[in-house]
């Protein structure tokens, strides 16, 4: 059966296309790839049937379940991860796309406008955030563009349609900041020129209205529901209401989410400190605070526990989750997931691995030290 497994779930990533649908909307650190959860529901479900990512990060299991006309529910602590999850997940008809153009035409006016004698003169109102070090972090004409995109955003009536340029804007903030890259909170000049954060925005948008359609016209009948929730207490969800889990939850000591989110949520009026408190398993706790591995340990089994309360008897949950490295200790998560599940009625049924070395899509640092990326099926066998 492994064999079989292995056959159907792994991909060289180099040579599948990643990004159809919505996938490619936004930015995220450490996705998986969609077909994982794009097989995983084939297998293991019926049109109709609910499928839960209490880890949904950006929302690829959810796009993957609406596609394929199941219900789906996604939770995480991350608010920008949730606010990218509905709107992946969202379809958006063609009589209310139609307001983009023009909006967007009213908006690079405006942008134009701040660079004029009289510097705004008739610019719609708008207001810059205020947030520690934020001209450290950002160019001052960078902070009217973004200021000035936002107001025009927040004068849009349809909310999927505000949320989805919202989510347009969030996925180029890293990019027009000095921050040095999605995965790197370091600070660099990075020199944006005028009118480059409209025009990177507008481009955003563009690009996403793509994506969006082929949402619309591929999306089947269920229903998506995103909560900020916390994969240890999904308390939205009845016992035995769930016909399939597809997840995979941080890998321990390797990113801070919050953090690579951080300026995304000072513009979006998002409390990073709440995100950074809930995370599992982020470098801020176990590299700077020192915490015990066993905390995260304990952390992956009451989330766990929480699939095997919801999961209908008999159903599956597919595991995606890396081998770490905490402080110069090794361990090997497929070992600790058996370890965990050892007297709970979610079973360890089957595993497939791949060298991290040679699949990974984070640094080389982390890919280099023997690790190991598992998905491993469970079975609820209560």
């Amino acid at each position: 059966m492994d064999g079989e497994l292995h056959a159907k779930f792994w991909w060289d990533t180099t040579s599948v296309d990643t990004d159809y649908a919505t996938h490619g909307l936004h930015p995220y650190p450490a996705k998986f790839i969609p077909q994982i959860p794009q097989r995983a529901i084939d297998l293991f479900t019926e049109p109709g049937d609910t499928v839960l990512d209490p880890f949904c990060g950006c929302g690829t299991t959810l796009v993957e379940a609406k596609l394929a006309g199941r219900n789906a529910v996604g939770t995480d602590v991350n608010p920008i991860a949730t606010h990218i999850s509905k709107v992946k997940s969202t379809p958006i008809d063609e009589s209310t796309l139609a307001a983009v153009p023009p909006l967007l035409d009213e908006i690079r006016a405006d942008v134009a406008g701040l660079y004029t004698d009289s510097f705004g003169d008739g610019v719609i109102d708008y207001e810059r955030p205020e947030f520690h070090n934020r001209d450290h972090w950002f160019e001052e004409h960078v902070q009217h563009e973004l200021a000035v995109i936002l107001a025009h955003l927040r004068t849009v009536e349809d909310a999927d349609l505000r949320d989805f340029l919202t989510a347009c804007l969030s996925a180029i903030i890293v990019k027009v900041s000095n921050q040095e890259s999605d995965t790197r909170y370091a600070a660099k000049d990075i020199d944006i020129a005028e009118e480059e954060t409209v025009t990177e925005f507008i481009a955003s948008v563009e690009r996403n209205l793509e994506g969006i359609r082929y949402l619309t016209e591929h999306a089947g009948d269920g229903t998506v529901d995103v909560y900020d929730m916390d994969a240890r207490n999904v308390e939205a969800l009845d016992d035995d209401s769930v016909d399939l889990v597809v997840t995979s939850p941080p890998y321990a000591n390797t990113y801070d989410y919050y953090l690579y989110h951080k300026m995304r949520m000072f513009w979006l009026g998002m409390d990073y400190r709440e995100a950074q408190a809930a995370e599992i398993g982020s470098r801020y706790k176990y590299s700077s605070q020192k915490e015990d591995p066993e905390t995260f340990f304990g952390n992956i089994a009451d989330s766990l526990a929480e699939m095997e309360r919801v999961l209908k008897p008999g159903a599956e949950a597919v595991f995606i989750i890396g081998d770490s490295v905490i402080r110069g200790d090794f361990f090997e998560m497929d070992e600790k997931i058996e370890e965990i599940c050892r007297d709970r009625s979610l079973t360890v049924v089957s595993q497939i691995e791949q060298e991290l070395s040679t699949y990974t899509s984070f640094n080389k640092s982390f890919g280099s030290q023997e690790k190991h990326e598992y998905i491993i099926f469970l079975e609820n066998r209560a």
